[in-house]
């Protein structure tokens, strides 16, 4: 069972003697998924041919599902195994624009 404290079994690798090398492959490890919605909301009002508003909103990471970062993969590390880092967190934005 996959937690932030224990992504993979560390007991399952130990550190090689020097000038020997492991059994594992390349790339054994992976990460969790990206799971990202961005959403923009656009409203443009006309007063005349030449002038314009246009509002808008845009939503970067709308429904603000965290996307953890890759697990310590050092096994010298203090932290192997535990993942430490997050995508940032939901951000909205607001602009107003006026064309002439």
């Amino acid at each position: 069972e996959r937690t932030l404290e224990r992504f993979f079994d560390p007991s399952a690798f130990q550190v090689q003697g020097s000038f020997q090398y492991g059994n594992a492959g390349y790339a054994v490890l992976e990460g969790d998924g990206i799971a990202n919605a961005d959403i923009s909301l656009v409203k443009r009002w006309s007063w005349t041919e030449d002038r314009q508003i246009q509002f808008r909103a845009e939503f970067f990471n709308a429904f603000n599902h965290p996307t953890f970062g890759f697990p310590a993969a050092n096994i010298d590390a203090g932290g192997f195994g535990r993942v430490t880092s997050a995508s940032q967190a939901r951000q909205i934005q607001f602009g107003l624009k006026f064309s002439f």
